[in-house]
């Protein structure tokens, strides 16, 4: 495995002025096929033009994504210190206690202020973004991976999620299961479960013996469409793919399912407790008019749990407050 790189703003300048102190080599070098030094020297300028390109790449980078941080922040702070947000807490973790909460929100509130971006170039991983446990100030990005900024902000609140979780849990054990009725499911299904690393993530599927039809109608019912519609086979299609993407223990992961659900707030444009995620902001995905990951695994863990209710998962969904796995070591995106 190659050597990861994870460089400082400050250490990007430092190592680009120091390139350009140092450089030996001319543009015009024209490498002689049978002199042996001349080729190395080649091979050597090859080699910098490539650092430089990366070092570009990675300044360029984490230039984008520091800009990018404040509004996570300012996004996450909002709704941490609406009252509706701290009265959930309350109600569900310290029986409604609000100055315990107002304690727990100022840690959060504290961690959010000392966040910071730390990039990285590695072509060969398959997400976009981690962070870690032991480390409540970073925020790993991988530089290889390129999406617009409107993806990358919900990286952003997807990832922060994930690290005020790992200071404190905030939710009973079972409130994110229990929003997917895991317990009822597992009553009348028994699947095996395989345990599945980040460069298998979105790639596992399942065989699967299940009449859908029922539930392709229902969700048609729901979303206004019927058998003649266009998007008809759309919705047939997507509700197929749901039914064999889960089976892995990422998806229907309690720790990931909350960042998945806060990224899919901040992307519908609900910066209100008050306000609800929907049956009609889902339909464009159904539909396969629009594509995002955090729709996706959630729905995924939705199918892997029989497809029950959508209106009353979104309505279990809605009255979250937030929770934490304590076994997750790494959350990854």
């Amino acid at each position: 495995m190659g050597k990861v790189i994870r460089l400082t703003e400050s250490e990007l300048i430092r190592i680009i002025k120091k390139v350009i102190e140092e450089q030996k080599y001319s543009p015009n070098i024209r490498p002689t096929v049978d002199n042996t030094r001349t080729n190395i020297t080649a091979r050597n300028y090859n080699a910098e033009l490539q650092l430089r390109k990366n070092i570009k790449e990675l300044s360029d980078c984490s230039k984008l994504w520091t800009s990018l941080l404040p509004k996570a922040v300012d996004y996450w702070k909002k709704w941490l210190s609406s009252k509706v947000t701290q009265q959930k807490i309350a109600k569900n973790n310290f029986e409604g206690d609000m100055e315990i909460t107002s304690e727990v929100v100022n840690e959060y509130l504290n961690i959010l202020t000392n966040l910071k971006i730390v990039t990285y170039y590695k072509p060969s991983q398959n997400f976009y973004a981690y962070v870690l446990p032991s480390n409540q100030e970073s925020i790993f990005v991988n530089c290889a991976k390129k999406r617009d900024d409107k993806s990358n902000l919900v990286t952003l609140i997807h990832e922060i999620q994930h690290i005020l979780y790992y200071h404190r849990p905030i939710n009973p054990e079972k409130t994110i299961s229990n929003i997917f009725e895991t317990n009822f499911w597992k009553k009348v299904t028994s699947s095996v479960h395989k345990t599945t690393t980040a460069y298998e993530l979105g790639n596992s599927t399942k065989s699967s013996n299940t009449d859908l039809g029922p539930t392709i109608k229902e969700i048609a019912t729901k979303l206004n469409i019927n058998a003649n519609d266009p998007t008809y086979p759309y919705l047939k299609s997507f509700i197929e793919s749901l039914e064999k993407s889960g089976n892995n223990k990422y998806t229907c992961d309690d720790n990931e399912n909350m960042s998945r659900i806060m990224g899919m707030r901040q992307m519908f444009g609900i910066d209100d407790p008050t306000q609800k995620i929907t049956v009609d902001m889902l339909k464009p995905y159904f539909i396969k008019q629009k594509e995002n990951a955090n729709v996706w695994w959630f729905l995924s863990c939705w199918a892997e749990n029989g497809f029950q209710d959508l209106q009353g998962l979104l309505n279990r969904t809605n009255d979250l407050a937030m929770r934490k796995n304590k076994n997750q070591n790494q959350a990854l995106v």
